[in-house]
């Protein structure tokens, strides 16, 4: 679309009485002072189209100001443009009039808010249907972007880098991919998955490494605290050493009390207090490794049913997540078939221009088949719009149901690993709160019937009378014999702190071993982290190479890397290198700003006249294929127009 600016007739507008610009839709210069209504007549222009003025702003005063500052009463401003559309003139008119009325019962008018009459064309137009007829004629945005050259540069960053960004919207990761050797592992990497939602998952499972890595210390420092203290010197090769002298040595003086007792007048009763002795040891051995048994039993259980516990979480984890992916994926493509249905509609209510029938040379109606081939082509590209716009929509419902599906099975999956995990988890504390029941229940030998009884039979044959025949020697023999049991006793606990030390230094090893595998891990992902940045900063060299293709003057600066190596959004634009928005003089703003004016306007094809304020500060203005405005700093007191 080729809009140009044949005339502007402005009246009490701001600052200007009555003016009239005839630029007949070539490029013009406007000479004159400061103040003298240069930039006025830009506002008039928007204010025109959208009631704003050429700064986006809608509350200002439109009516012109007396020397106190105050409104002219009567003065109402008028602005009145003729525009050639694609070889068609038409006529758009604004007038602010005043309101007044007079109240019954006083003598004065009463002046109420101003009301705006509008005209296309010399028909009236309500607000709304004026709006609505502008709109169908040019997205205001995008209008404001291609007639004032300071118009982009004064969005925010996130709206200059969309902009930018769609005019190469096509680029694929695959391509970013297959355009640099170094990024061939990352397609492994990705699995399917976008380069978003992987740097999600990578995220999520450096995390999880990092507490894991961070509790093994603390777990060592448990193991080693359990470690039992052993007496200094304490070597395993000796105690054994040690443990046979003495088992040898009670051997010997059970068997020399034996004999001892055998030559006893009361020979019988010591062989019965012996045997119940023996039965005593047996009994109490029997029962603590039946006890012992019990609890191991019950703490096995306990040990397996964790370690169910344990696999279920980390189930219950992969899932949670998958489907927080898909998740975000659906939201994804919700949007994105939005914005084809948009674009559907919109491509759809899109009607063929009568007015093109008509020769732009001769102001004629088109012959009979000029005519038809045009309609013709129209309609072809207008179905085969519409088309690719059905197919992409099919598509990307397609892909929609996929990912509910995917979203639907996980999450069933989830929520009956879910069930699995809690019951897995009662199941623990049953078995826990059976062990912990079971080991306060255990009863001490000393206190069971068995222990009474036998005790009892020995007191009663120990109480009756006996020979003293050799009982010095027999005592002395007895003494020493407890003396070695004790030493025996002693030999096997340090021979058992022993292995408990073993067993906790063997387990330390293991969480070592453990922490460096983590780490392996952990440092696969650093690789495949550093990948995913290294597929960003290709990406960005890439845009940035196609996006700069297109402008002559122009460079922009899409993307900043960070001390750190994290690739910050950023969207500066730069002439020889010097950025836009520090170190660029105003000539070299302006052409920059027509650069990109120009390419903006062949990416939408749409062409409309450009205002350029301070033109004076520019010695070659960069040539458009719109027609251009120059507001030109001068010593004239009055407005002077003259054809560039």
């Amino acid at each position: 679309m080729e809009i140009k600016l044949i005339s502007l007739e402005i009246h009490n507008f701001k600052g200007v009485k009555d003016f009239k610009l005839e630029p007949n839709g070539h490029d013009i210069r406007v000479f004159g002072k400061n103040a003298t209504g240069k930039t006025t007549l830009f506002d008039a222009f928007t204010w025109l189209l959208f009631g704003k003025n050429s700064g986006d702003v809608t509350k200002f005063n439109a009516k012109p100001l007396d020397s106190n500052n105050q409104e002219i009463i009567g003065a109402e401003p008028l602005v009145e443009a003729i525009l050639e559309i694609d070889s068609v003139q038409h006529t758009f008119r604004r007038e602010l009039k005043e309101n007044w009325v007079q109240p019954k019962g006083q003598l004065e008018r009463t002046r109420k808010s101003d009301i705006t009459q509008l005209m296309i064309d010399s028909i009236p137009k309500k607000v709304g249907e004026y709006q609505t007829a502008i709109r169908a004629l040019v997205d205001e945005e995008l209008f404001r972007l291609i007639t004032d050259p300071a118009a982009f540069n004064r969005l925010d960053m996130k709206n200059r880098r969309k902009i930018l960004l769609d005019l190469f919207s096509d680029l694929t990761d695959q391509e970013v991919i297959d355009s640099d050797e170094n990024l061939k592992g990352l397609t492994e990497i990705l699995g399917g998955h976008s380069i978003s939602d992987t740097k999600e998952s990578i995220k999520y499972q450096r995390k999880e490494l990092k507490k894991k890595i961070d509790g093994i210390p603390a777990r060592i420092d448990e193991a080693e605290r359990a470690k039992p203290e052993l007496m200094k010197n304490t070597d395993r090769h000796e105690l054994t050493g040690m443990k046979e002298v003495y088992q040898d040595t009670v051997s010997a003086l059970q068997e020399q009390i034996s004999h001892r007792n055998s030559l006893d007048a009361d020979v019988d009763r010591s062989k019965q207090i012996e045997k119940l002795k023996l039965d005593l040891t047996i009994k109490q051995r029997s029962y603590q490794e039946s006890v012992n048994l019990q609890l191991s039993g019950l703490r096995t259980d306990v040990n397996k049913q964790q370690d169910i516990v344990n696999e279920l979480h980390s189930q219950l984890m992969k899932l949670t997540n998958s489907v927080q992916l898909q998740s975000s994926r659906l939201e994804r493509l919700k949007s994105e078939k939005q914005n084809l249905l948009d674009q559907y509609h919109y491509e759809k209510n899109i009607a063929f221009n009568e007015s093109d029938l008509i020769c732009p040379t001769c102001h004629q109606p088109l012959q009979e088949g000029e005519a038809e081939n045009l309609r013709k082509e129209f309609n072809v590209n207008h179905s085969t719009k519409l088309a690719e716009l059905i197919k992409d929509g099919k598509q990307t419902a397609q892909d929609i149901a996929i990912t509910e599906a995917g979203i639907k099975q996980a999450t069933v999956e989830k929520d009956s690993t879910n069930k699995n995990y809690l019951d897995a988890q009662k199941r623990l504390m049953s078995l826990q709160d059976e062990y912990n029941k079971a080991n306060e229940q255990v009863t001490a030998f000393e206190d069971t019937d068995d222990y009474a009884s036998i005790m009892a039979q020995i007191k009663s044959l120990e109480s009756a009378d006996k020979a003293e025949i050799n009982s010095d020697h027999l005592q002395e023999l007895q003494t020493e014999l407890e003396s070695q049991q004790a030493g025996l006793a002693q030999v096997n606990a340090e021979l058992s702190k022993i292995e408990q030390v073993e067993i906790q230094e063997t387990r330390i090893e293991e969480l070592k071993q453990e922490e460096v595998d983590l780490k392996a891990t952990a440092q696969k992902l650093d690789g495949q982290d550093y990948l995913l940045q290294e597929f960003t900063r290709v990406k960005a060299h890439l845009l940035e190479d196609k996006i700069n293709s297109l402008f002559k003057k122009v460079n922009f600066k899409l993307f900043d890397v960070q001390k750190n190596g994290e690739i910050k959004d950023v969207a500066e634009a730069t002439v020889n290198g010097v950025p836009y928005s520090t170190d660029l003089n105003s000539g070299a703003k302006i052409n920059a700003g027509l650069d990109i004016i120009n390419v903006l306007s062949e990416k939408y094809h749409i062409e409309a006249p450009i205002f350029i304020d301070n033109a004076e500060s520019v010695n070659d203005i960069m040539p458009t294929e719109a027609q251009q405005i120059a507001l030109i700093v001068s010593e004239d007191e009055q407005l002077r127009v003259e054809e560039k």
